[in-house]
């Protein structure tokens, strides 16, 4: 479901900067040279303000971190009030209408760009030691062979068995063998810390790569590596996976 969700914000934050282009050159048009553009102007943007309405909703199903994805996904609204505004101003003669419209557009580039790429980057800087926040590298084990799952977490941050039910009720064995122990079957924590929420010890778990790093190189106290047990990578991801079914 994230992966899908990013896929689609990414496209349609695309689809409405080009709606974006169109719209502010039709209405240049309709500014400069020809009154009858605002005809088409409108049109247009009876068109294109409807693709800014599913963002937030898309940014919250990428996942945490919710709140800074679904800020930033609203920014296009604030965009669009802006428009609005201006663009009245110029009509009503307070603002000459060209100058008005053409400052939009540089708002606009600058709210609807990182709607497309921040909002839906991956957390690849959370490939990190949870201790000193170094840099961390993922050796493989004698005779382990990358899934390619796993090689897209490390390419993209992206979770490929998030929603997968096959590699979640893995992932559930896994946790019940090795994690639930200190962590609950909920995950809220029990002789080690909680995995869900935001009351989290280190804040990088709050995305997969972080999650996987941790599990992968350990942590304080009890929190030893899992790599040092012998655990895949594969296994590790599918931990990942079901850890975040339990964050409601």
């Amino acid at each position: 479901m994230a992966a899908m969700a990013r896929m689609f914000l990414r496209g349609l934050a695309a689809l409405l900067a080009v709606a974006l282009l169109a719209q502010f050159f039709i209405a240049g048009m309709a500014s400069l040279t020809n009154a009858e553009w605002w005809a088409h102007h409108l049109t247009w943007v009876g068109f294109f303000q409807w693709l800014v309405v599913p963002l937030p909703v898309l940014a919250w199903l990428i996942g945490p971190p919710r709140p800074f994805r679904v800020t930033l996904a609203c920014f296009p609204f604030v965009q669009m009030g802006l428009q609005y505004v201006l663009a009245h101003r110029g009509m009503d003669g307070r603002w000459p209408i060209g100058l008005g419209l053409h400052a939009v557009a540089i708002v606009a580039a600058a709210l609807v760009l990182p709607v497309g790429i921040c909002v839906t980057a991956a957390d690849l800087s959370d490939f990190k030691s949870p201790l000193d926040g170094s840099p961390m590298t993922f050796k493989l084990q004698p005779g382990e062979v990358e899934t390619p799952a796993v090689e897209k977490l490390k390419e993209t941050g992206d979770n490929d068995y998030r929603g997968n039910a096959e590699a979640i009720a893995a992932g559930k064995a896994l946790y019940e063998d090795n994690c639930i122990i200190c962590h609950g079957a909920d995950g809220k924590g029990k002789l080690g810390p909680t995995l869900v929420g935001d009351q989290l010890i280190y804040k990088q778990a709050k995305s997969d790569p972080g999650m996987f790093s941790i599990i992968y190189g350990g942590a304080s106290g009890a929190m030893q590596s899992f790599a040092n047990r012998g655990m895949k990578q594969d296994e590790m991801l599918k931990i990942v996976a079901y850890v975040r079914t339990l964050d409601k």
